[in-house]
């Protein structure tokens, strides 16, 4: 690092330096970029850096959806629901469908996990 300075003394820093930082794979900063979760900036024609504060903003209180218990409660609810679904109309391929996309719409809710 340059002049001995830690990563949290700088405005911009590389992507190594960020992902030491965040303790995180390189590879992992690229992917969020990819996704939009985190932007680099083009400094010169080869020379990309990433600020620190947008480093900083990925770190986020964790909701209490993101918490395994709730997780676990919600996938309970969700076999309820099959059930509840099974015993009124039985299983088809249209209440499969149904529990799916209720599923991946509680999943979208919870930020893709």
């Amino acid at each position: 690092m340059e002049s001995g300075m830690a990563p949290t003394d700088k405005q911009w820093v590389t992507a190594p330096e960020a992902a030491e930082y965040l303790g995180v794979a390189v590879s992992t900063l690229y992917r969020w970029r990819k996704e939009g979760r985190l932007r680099f900036y083009r400094l010169g024609a080869r020379v990309s850096r990433i600020k620190r504060q947008d480093l900083d903003a990925l770190a986020q209180p964790q909701s209490p959806n993101d918490q395994p218990a709730a997780r676990q409660e919600w996938h309970k609810q969700a076999e309820r629901l099959f059930h509840e679904l099974y015993e009124q109309y039985g299983v088809g391929d249209d209440s499969a469908d149904a529990i799916r996309e209720a599923r991946e719409q509680r999943s979208r809710q919870l930020g893709g996990r």
